[in-house]
């Protein structure tokens, strides 16, 4: 069990808080002119994405979280069950549909994402930031419907994966587009 101090902490260590595995996404030290200094750290939640504010008095630690990110080859779902692939192994890793979670909508076969592993089992799967897919239909509706839509120059488009975003309305069915995965939102065209 590896423990930090105070004086360890860096943005993006990942720790364990209440049982569960979290990353330091700020940590600032502050000393007032009367006491001791004391650090006030903010911790995301790498399972929940919860956020965690949390203030440490010199003395104190934090354990070190047995987190490890993976990249691995999405190959199929099978039902409840997504199957990935280690490229240089050649090992399969099968990952249950509660841990893909909200990230479903952006996997594609044979496409590597990152896949979170604490104690051994995973917890969290991650797309690509940026990927490509076919749009398989656009909602022309929206173009005539009302001016607020038209001003913002957009229309729904459901993508081959069926995850729903809004493009630009010069977009048609069959294209293929870039995508922010982090966002949902469309980039630009492919050429």
């Amino acid at each position: 069990m590896i423990q930090y101090g105070i004086n360890e902490l860096r943005v993006g260590l990942k720790v364990i808080q209440n049982q569960e595995p979290c990353v330091i996404i700020s940590n600032e030290g502050v000393k007032p002119g009367k006491g001791l200094s004391f650090n006030r750290i903010r911790l995301k939640n790498i399972i929940s994405g919860k956020i965690l504010d949390r203030t440490l008095k010199s003395g104190d630690f934090l354990e070190l979280a047995d987190v490890v990110e993976t990249q691995l080859i999405y190959l199929y779902r099978d039902y409840n069950l997504w199957y990935f692939m280690h490229d240089k192994n050649f090992d399969q890793v099968s990952i249950h549909k509660n841990i893909i979670g909200k990230s479903d909508k952006w996997m594609k076969e044979q496409w590597i994402y990152f896949v979170t592993f604490w104690n051994s089992m995973p917890i969290l799967v991650t797309p690509p930031e940026i990927m490509h897919f076919k749009v398989v239909k656009t909602d022309l509706s929206i173009k005539s419907s009302s001016s607020t839509s038209t001003s913002s120059g957009n229309k729904l488009a459901i993508l081959s994966t069926g995850a729903i975003l809004k493009v630009p309305f010069f977009i048609k069915s069959g294209e293929l587009i870039k995508v922010n995965t982090n966002t949902g939102t469309y980039i630009s065209r492919m050429k």
